[in-house]
């Protein structure tokens, strides 16, 4: 199989705007489809692919991007509205950004009784024991660390309620019977009950399996799993997950790695599918590193198994999977002279972030703070390398300085006139990147679809794509705070001839 087919069976597959975890994730799709892809592919039948040799040098296409419409890739309806943080924020944060402690509004109140059944031991010591930690004598086999699961779910709801219950050191037990009651309601016709029952099913059935050295019924939680995996597969990846789990190592039944691969094949792609969402912006509950390396990692080492009786084909795909990263990581080197455009946007939209956040702390009177901020933008922005490895520092530090904020926002409890004054300018600032950014990203996705941007290329502007969703979490942020302390509402316009715009600032 040569690379040009890879390529092109890459995107084939839909993998176009996986960027580096993901670009040749659909190589592990169900391997029959997978086969007669391939006999297309090696027929002749081949579609057309972007083009690899993609030349956008300087900026003939990407200085548009500040004045094309956004209305038609975020979903935000008439052009009216397109330019509006509150719906390039809302498309942004598909799947709702809650408040955690408004959501028992939406579900039944706690009702340790309820458990009664689930554990051998009466509901009134359940709690005592959720509070310790499970027998280490005891392996638990079926989950060994609940905290690897946090925002696994598609609702938003359940994925707090789960965080909150793994957070607390208190009433577990009462969050516990919010899940068991929520796993239990009838969802009817309505979508959103539909999810936030099969997250209960899921959450609730992980706990089960998690304690049951401690008391709790292993066999109920595998029932939870399997109604949970009934449904649809893609939105269950944590049932499918430990159905394949369980028959891959026989625990509570025989061994059987082709029921496990079954199973476990449904997570994977789930998984995959769930993390391109995140990279697009198209999510504000990501799946965590442990989860998506839990998965990954159990699915490999399945298909990887002497004992599998389909390892063969799937070893080749990894073989051919390994050379496309290969190629991939030579181009990205070769990346600097092919795509400038790209690099530049990136390092923009760093330096412009970051302006800002010296803006913010110097509001919220964390004057220090500004200061150090200011002054690694300007080392920044000094650095005139075009290599775009330079920038994987400055990235790191810049996701240093976004949770340093949010826990600074946390702690606020007043502003004066002038904080406030300034607070506000800064939030319509950040306002107006955002909106710039979401405007930025389609360009970027429409030039990937008429082949002037290969993959290659793509994976540099990570920062690029996942851009919207940072700002919108902060501006969100700035937000709750302005509401709460009574500063004024921020006023935003976008012009794109604005002398901060980030396409204006790239080009120079």
């Amino acid at each position: 199989m040569n690379l040009k087919k890879i390529v092109v069976m890459t995107a084939f597959l839909g993998a176009v705007f996986s960027l580096s975890q993901t670009a040749y994730a659909g190589l592990f799709d169900d391997l029959n489809k997978m086969q007669k892809d391939l006999e297309k592919l090696q027929g002749g039948n081949m579609p057309k692919a972007p083009s690899a040799g993609g030349n956008a040098t300087g900026f003939s296409g990407m200085s548009n991007m500040g004045s094309s419409t956004s209305g038609g890739f975020g979903g935000c309806g008439d052009a009216a509205n397109a330019d509006t943080i509150d719906c390039v924020c809302r498309a942004t944060v598909s799947e709702g950004r809650i408040d955690g402690t408004k959501i028992f509004k939406k579900l039944p109140p706690s009702n340790i009784q309820v458990l009664k059944g689930d554990f051998s031991i009466s509901p009134n010591d359940v709690n005592t024991r959720l509070n310790q930690t499970p027998i280490l004598s005891k392996e638990n086999a079926d989950v060994v660390d609940l905290g690897l699961y946090r925002n696994a779910f598609e609702s938003a709801e359940i994925s707090s309620l789960f965080s909150q219950f793994l957070d607390t050191v208190g009433k577990k037990a009462d969050y516990l019977s919010i899940l068991k009651q929520a796993a239990d309601a009838k969802s009817g016709f309505d979508t959103k009950k539909k999810a936030m029952k099969r997250d209960a099913q899921q959450a609730y059935g992980l706990a089960l399996l998690y304690y049951q050295s401690l008391g709790a019924n292993a066999n109920t939680g595998m029932n939870y799993m399997k109604t949970a995996a009934k449904g649809d597969a893609s939105k269950s990846f944590i049932a499918t997950y430990q159905l394949g789990h369980r028959a891959y190592f026989g625990i509570g039944e025989p061994r059987n790695l082709s029921k496990a691969a079954n199973w476990m094949l449904k997570s994977y792609e789930a998984v995959q599918k769930r993390k391109n969402k995140d990279l697009q912006a198209n999510t504000s509950v990501p799946l965590t590193d442990g989860f998506i390396n839990l998965v990954n990692n159990e699915f490999m080492s399945l298909v990887s198994d002497p004992s599998y009786k389909r390892r063969a084909q799937y070893a080749e795909l990894a073989q051919a999977a390994q050379q496309f990263q290969a190629e991939m990581a030579s181009s990205l080197k070769n990346a600097k002279g092919r795509s400038p455009s790209i690099v530049a946007l990136t390092k923009a939209f760093l330096s412009r972030e970051s302006e800002i956040n010296a803006k913010i702390f110097a509001a919220i009177g964390q004057e220090e703070r500004a200061t150090i901020e200011s002054q690694r933008v300007q080392k920044f922005i000094a650095d005139k390398s075009r290599d775009a490895e330079k920038y994987k520092d400055y990235e790191y530090s810049s996701r240093e300085t976004r949770k340093f904020l949010k826990s600074s926002l946390q702690s606020i409890s007043a502003l004066d006139a002038n904080q406030k004054q300034k607070f506000s300018e800064a939030m319509s600032e950040l306002a107006i990147l955002a909106i710039e950014m979401r405007r930025i990203q389609a360009g970027l996705l429409g030039q990937v679809l008429s082949g002037n941007i290969d993959i290659a290329q793509m994976r540099i502007a990570e920062p690029v794509l996942g851009s919207v969703r940072t700002t919108c979490n902060t501006y969100n942020d700035l937000n709750d705070v302005g509401t709460k302390l009574g500063a004024p509402k921020a006023a935003v316009k976008f012009d794109p001839k604005n002398s901060k715009s980030v396409v204006e600032v790239a080009d120079d």
